[in-house]
């Protein structure tokens, strides 16, 4: 069953805002098309604003990340063990989502 309404609902206030928006998806071992193209949209829509950060995917969401091309999008950035050391404290690394909440 897709959480893709879910997940958009969660992640379009941060898109809006711009910035860097943090999505944790270490605990994530599957995602439909659905929720791929959410996140496309989503990068599609910060292209100028802003970045999406996909922190420490497993290896299937990697590999699917990287066959559908946002792994390669200029405003996509994919982190290992979390975020960047020294920028804890920003505001935009204050908006995160957890997907593993959507459930």
């Amino acid at each position: 069953m897709s959480n893709a309404v879910e997940l958009e609902g969660a992640i379009t206030p941060l898109v809006r805002a711009g910035g860097e928006v943090r999505l944790e998806c270490a605990a994530l071992s599957f995602m439909d098309s659905t929720s791929f193209n959410v996140l496309l949209r989503a990068a599609t829509r910060l292209r100028d604003q802003g970045t999406l950060v996909l922190l420490s995917p497993g290896p299937f969401i990697h590999q699917v990340l990287g066959a559908l091309g946002l792994a390669q999008m200029p405003s996509v950035e994919i982190r290992e063990g979390g975020s960047r050391p020294g920028s804890e404290r920003s505001t935009a690394d204050r908006r995160r989502t957890d997907l593993t909440q959507l459930r």
